[in-house]
């Protein structure tokens, strides 16, 4: 007797309807599903927000936002996943003004009311040089981002943390080069300097959809 499984795609949903469960179509064309979603914090860190050793203006003001992110994506079962900058304090020895987010310090923490579980996969980047390459959670120090989003088949990623114009930014680009369908959330995060508007702009350029909380929430 045959089963769903001996015969071919085109005929499995008139033959067997039931067994399909999966996010794929007759042409075995696969749609997301809520499991194959993640949420991306990005260095939501003490030393980013007010009163932190390299504030972003207005850092604090995302954590709430992030929160509720977190709460949707638990009640939906999506992927979790954060990053964080990691430095070593010698990094910072010949421009001690920029210091921020040092290993093992206060300042490296996440934000207090962030409401994260300690289970979640942490990227860690930075340790052992500063520069734009590791702005991005996709150039972990010993963590491949890529690799944990594709064992869990993530083919969409939202995004918020700190800061916009910076790691924000550098991790949406790398997601959207790496195939991976991004959002950036815009009350989950904040620019250092540079426009909120030109940042987006910029990101949409890339094919990243810049979307409110709400359409995300709701």
């Amino acid at each position: 007797m045959a089963t769903w499984l001996d015969i071919p795609a085109e005929e499995n949903l008139k033959k067997f309807p039931t067994k399909f469960t999966s996010p794929c179509n007759l042409a075995s064309k696969c749609y997301t599903s809520d499991m194959n979603k993640a949420l991306l914090i990005v260095d939501a860190q003490i030393d980013f927000c007010p009163g932190g050793g390299y504030p972003v203006p207005d850092g604090d003001k995302v954590i709430e936002s992030l929160n509720k992110l977190i709460a949707h994506a638990n009640k939906n079962r999506w992927k979790i996943f954060a990053s964080r900058d990691w430095h070593k304090k010698e990094l910072f020895k010949d421009k001690p003004e920029k210091t921020h987010c040092i290993q093992n310090t206060k300042g490296a923490e996440y934000h207090p009311d962030l409401k994260i579980s300690k289970n979640i996969p942490i990227i860690s980047k930075g340790s052992n040089e500063l520069g734009e390459k590791h702005y991005s959670a996709f150039n972990g120090d010993s963590i491949s981002l890529n690799k944990l989003l594709k064992k869990n088949n993530i083919n969409e990623v939202y995004i918020g943390g700190l800061a916009l114009d910076y790691c924000v930014k550098g991790t949406a680009i790398d997601s959207s080069r790496l195939g991976y369908t991004t959002y950036v959330i815009k009350e989950a995060t904040k620019p250092v300097k540079t426009s909120s508007e030109d940042v987006y702009g910029d990101l949409r350029k890339k094919g990243i959809k810049v979307v409110s909380l709400d359409e995300v929430v709701n």
